[in-house]
């Protein structure tokens, strides 16, 4: 679903790092997946940018708290690359898919937003990710860094929290040998 995108960014080496780069990390279950804001001069600019709210139910808390009034819900708005409808991530996402995420609050002030309530009840803020490596998901077959497109089929959710030590090493990547120091 995010095939074209990307974006520049500093990867960070740790959780920790992650974490002190983020506003509210949270555990939780994508519950829904809604239509998120529009970005372009009018609705039939034809270089508008949509993009997709994932409702997430709050399972734990690592980092902030939970905004008032959420009922233990955050929204977290992520790019639609081509504008894809967010029905089709969400017949895309398996039932009960958990994850970890590491958000900030999202750009208010940009201008040339359509919509800019949209995604959320009213009164409810709107989150996005600190950085690509910033939403994460867990599942039988093991875990994905959804933006990033990174896959760690012997990994586990709680490798990717604030307080583990390091992120597991991309299978698909050749490590660095170890170099002794001079």
């Amino acid at each position: 679903m995010f095939a074209g995108y990307s974006q520049d960014y500093e990867p960070v080496a740790t959780p920790a790092e992650l974490a002190s780069q983020s506003t509210l990390v949270v555990e939780g279950e994508i519950s829904t997946v809604t239509d998120g804001r529009t970005w372009g001069s009018a609705t039939d600019d034809p270089g508008a940018n949509q993009s997709v709210v994932l409702n997430v139910a709050i399972s734990e808390i690592h980092v902030g708290s939970a905004p008032e009034g959420s009922g233990d819900t955050v929204y977290v708005e992520v790019p639609s690359p081509g504008n894809v409808a967010f029905d089709a991530y969400a017949s895309a996402l398996p039932d009960g898919l958990t994850g970890v995420f590491y958000l900030i609050p999202a750009a208010m002030d940009t201008t040339d937003i359509l919509d800019p309530d949209a995604g959320r009840p009213a009164g409810q803020p709107l989150f996005q990710m600190a950085s690509p490596q910033g939403l994460v998901l867990g599942s039988s077959d093991g875990v994905l860094q959804l933006i990033e497109g990174d896959e760690y089929p012997e990994a586990d959710l709680r490798d990717f929290i604030p307080e583990s030590e390091r992120f597991p090493v991309d299978p698909d990547t050749t490590p660095e040998p170890d170099v002794p120091a001079n």
